[in-house]
């Protein structure tokens, strides 16, 4: 799922794998929901939200997750999340911010303030990044994860039983 403009770069650069659609839409609107719900009424998702959250405000990330706890019971939902550290330093910022003027606008450190938010969302884990491909992060990364509440400071993963 993508912006319509984005989609339509997609189908000229990648057509659809067999069995895969592409969704024109925006994530912060209801109607992409409503036609998986219409599509797959008894469909149980797992909705996968990679690299974006960040750049919208808190306001819209608790109305985006209130809209599908209120389609996709049953379901999960996960996505990353940049921590307070990443999010308010000018310095430390994803490799796909560097050079860039995109502004993080929301951050979380606690995924359990999620479940605050909305209660149909039940906190499966936080991962951490260092626990994927260890060897990417070096001696450095690798020893800050052994730390996991300096490591939620400045991103993870967070995934959701939608009640």
């Amino acid at each position: 799922m993508d912006l319509p403009e984005v989609i339509d770069l997609r189908h000229d650069l990648l057509p659809e794998p067999a069995g895969d659609h592409y969704i024109a839409g925006s994530l912060l609107e209801t109607q992409w929901m409503d036609d998986l719900r219409e599509k797959h009424p008894e469909g149980e998702f797992i909705i996968v939200i990679e690299g974006v959250l960040m750049y919208f405000y808190e306001k819209q990330v608790r109305q985006l997750l209130t809209r599908l706890a209120d389609r996709f019971s049953g379901g999960e939902v996960w996505f990353d999340v940049c921590g307070p550290m990443m999010a308010n330093s000018k310095y430390m910022k994803p490799d796909s911010l560097r050079g860039h003027e995109a502004q993080i606008r929301s951050c979380l450190k606690d995924g359990h303030e999620i479940e605050k938010w909305e209660p149909r969302l039940q906190l499966i884990d936080q991962a951490l990044y260092q626990k994927f491909h260890p060897k990417r992060w070096g001696l450095g990364g690798r020893l800050m994860g052994l730390f996991p509440g300096i490591c939620k400071k400045f991103s993870s993963l967070l995934g959701y039983k939608i009640k």
